[in-house]
């Protein structure tokens, strides 16, 4: 064994962030929750955003699982044959896919849902734009993520394939998949951060604005 687990190792730093990260949304989806509970205003948004909190939560498990038992952190090369040929790490791995998608897909049609009552008056013009642009890009979370869960879901005939390479089938390439899930991704992400500017700078409330437009860009991180 002394020749395995002698190259660089990052498994702290993941697990750190994995934890961290996790723990903080928890933390701040808890507290908005409770006050708006408290103040009888639960709305869609809020049981979108509780479920993409159960969601992130199993996100981390799938993660968190490989980086304390299975030597993700280190090279390939660095892990014993055992490490290497384990099924649990691979399954982990496709679980992982599919609730990434799943967790990103809900919280951004969280947001949406929120700018639907920022929108709901749409008097001037560039309400209006804003307006349609958030149905449209409501419309393109729900069809894009379902349709990537779905993909993840089934990369392989047989399923089973997609943990265990030598059954006889096919997959998909997933590194062609990757890149463009994150395209998407930051595509989507940047239009849910910019696209309440134009009519939240225009109302007289500057202060709520900014902190508002502030979480939603950290929030999108």
């Amino acid at each position: 064994m002394t020749e395995y687990y002698q190259g660089p190792n990052n498994s702290a730093q993941l697990k750190a962030v994995t934890v961290i990260l996790p723990t903080v949304a928890a933390f701040l989806v808890t507290w908005r929750i409770s006050w708006r509970a408290w103040k009888r205003v639960i709305v869609l948004s809020d049981y979108l955003l509780v479920l993409g909190l159960c969601l992130s939560v199993c996100l981390a498990g799938f993660n968190l699982d490989p980086y304390f038992r299975w030597g993700y952190g280190y090279h390939k090369a660095d892990l014993p044959p055992e490490i290497q040929n384990a099924l649990t790490p691979k399954i982990c791995f496709w679980l992982n896919q599919i609730f990434f998608k799943a967790t990103a897909g809900v919280i951004k049609l969280s947001i949406c849902t929120i700018y639907m009552s920022i929108f709901k008056d749409p008097v001037l013009l560039r309400t209006r734009v804003a307006r349609y642009c958030n149905f449209a890009l409501m419309c393109i979370i729900v069809i894009y993520y379902t349709s990537g869960i779905l993909v993840s879901t089934f990369q392989c005939k047989p399923i089973h394939k997609a943990w265990l390479k030598d059954v006889a089938g096919e997959c998909i390439d997933n590194n062609k998949f990757r890149v463009a899930n994150a395209y998407i991704n930051v595509i989507t992400s940047i239009l849910l951060v910019i696209m309440p500017y134009p009519v939240l700078l225009r109302t007289n409330q500057r202060k709520e604005t900014w902190q508002f437009l502030g979480l939603i860009a950290i929030g999108l991180l």
